[in-house]
């Protein structure tokens, strides 16, 4: 990945606290849990709610969006986590290195999303999130190269060639004209 592409966020106690909060209150019995699409057995489902918590939060802080601490049982209905002007986007978490957006199937893109920003968390670190970059819809069903990682085969599509963060900025200014 070229260094030029990560930016990094730095999230502070509080926030790192919200994810903590998010990522228990997706893990509840008592609420019903959210149920997980993990198909590895490497890390628990409060695990993967944290990490993916740490990233939403961080994306957010990025571009100055609340965060939405709610989650739905039923699932998000394919909805985007969050918008930059009227583009859907999606927010991805690899703790692997190096960072490669993952999914199950190719059908697991959500439909109301455009691109998907990929972000890398190291355990050790959590508060540190690399904002590794965004790829496209286009560009990833015609690009993404499929994977086993052992437990299946996945489509895939690595951090280094992903555009930088910064390009939905631009995409952002021009939508707001």
């Amino acid at each position: 990945m070229k260094a030029s592409h990560a930016e990094t966020w730095h999230l502070s106690e509080p926030r790192m606290e919200m994810a903590r909060r998010i990522a228990v209150g997706r893990n509840s019995p008592k609420l019903g849990r959210v149920r997980n699409k993990r198909e590895t057995k490497r890390a628990s489902d409060y695990e993967i709610n944290f990490v993916g918590a740490c990233a939403e939060i961080a994306v957010c802080d990025r571009f100055q969006f609340p965060v939405d601490p709610t989650f739905c049982l039923g699932g998000d209905k394919g909805a985007p986590d969050l918008y930059v002007g009227d583009m859907g986007i999606e927010v991805k978490a690899a703790t692997h290195y190096p960072p490669i957006l993952k999914f199950n199937r190719l059908g697991d893109w959500k439909p109301g999303s455009m691109a998907v920003v990929l972000c890398h968390i190291n355990n050790r670190a959590p508060s540190v999130v690399n904002l590794c970059g965004v790829v496209f819809r286009q560009e990833f069903f015609s690009d993404h190269f499929v994977e086993d990682f052992g437990y299946g085969p996945r489509f895939c599509f690595s951090a280094a060639d992903m555009a930088p963060v910064k390009v939905l900025d631009e995409m952002d200014a021009r939508i707001d004209l």
